[in-house]
């Protein structure tokens, strides 16, 4: 495969994972190519898992479907916010810190509100807008907006954190079942997350236990390039032994 069609087809998964489907003629003529090769690309995300053939073009296969913000948020409330109140003990009295988009990272924000001092950045428009009556410096990191999460992300995004340096970040994961790091449900997701961490001098994964269960369409880091996992006490033991070879593990 050469690099025009891989980078074609990447961009394919991303359509899919933002709208659900595509059409055949309306991507074909997106990409100057021919019906015939995007069929060809669908085929071949078909084959991968990613997509399922429609009449007209493809939709995103069920397991890869993104979840809307407001429904995440309303999961798993009581792990997410003991989570939260975990990574809150390790957050700075001063200095720059992170908040990845994500309902346990907007916990963790609520918590964040009665402190002051801080400089905080964020790519998620509702972490923003928890903090934005707070007495810390808040900050968002402008991009492309995503609608299902509420976050911005893009090359726009990622050139933001260029000139930063972060004392503590925290991340999220779209979950970590088939991979051997956390995943996000977007390549455009899983680069501004990698750019995250090359800023950032400590980092947390904040997740409840079923993102052990789940993964999502890209892994956008190793276990051993993030500096502490929190989950809550439902998790898989075997599965929290095998990632504590490589990276702390906080159980609450």
């Amino acid at each position: 495969m050469n690099k025009k069609t891989a980078q074609r087809r990447d961009k394919l998964k991303e359509i899919l994972m933002s709208t659900g489907l595509v059409n055949s003629n309306e991507v074909a003529t997106m990409f100057s190519v021919s019906s015939e090769t995007i069929r060809k690309d669908l085929l071949f995300l078909e084959e991968q898992g990613y997509a399922k053939k429609s009449y007209g073009g493809a939709v995103i296969c069920n397991g890869y479907a993104e979840t809307p913000f407001d429904l995440r948020n309303n999961k798993n409330v009581e792990a997410k916010t003991r989570v939260a109140q975990k990574a809150l003990e390790y957050a700075p009295e001063k200095g720059v810190i992170l908040l990845d988009a994500g309902s346990t990272t907007l916990l963790l924000a609520e918590g964040l509100k009665d402190r002051e001092g801080l400089t905080i950045i964020t790519n998620s428009m509702s972490v923003c807008n928890v903090l934005s009556s707070s007495k810390n410096n808040v900050y968002i990191i402008g991009g492309q907006v995503k609608g299902v999460t509420m976050s911005l992300v893009g090359l726009w995004a990622n050139n933001c954190l260029d000139s930063v340096s972060i004392d503590v970040a925290y991340l999220g994961t779209s979950g970590f079942q088939s991979f051997s790091g956390p995943s996000a449900e977007s390549f455009s997701e899983a680069e501004l997350k990698k750019k995250i961490l090359e800023r950032s001098k400590a980092s947390f994964v904040l997740c409840d236990s079923s993102k052990c269960q789940s993964s999502s369409l890209v892994q956008y880091a190793l276990w051993s390039e993030i500096g502490c996992l929190i989950i809550d006490d439902q998790a898989e033991t075997e599965r929290l032994e095998q990632i504590r070879q490589s990276t702390n593990v906080i159980i609450v």
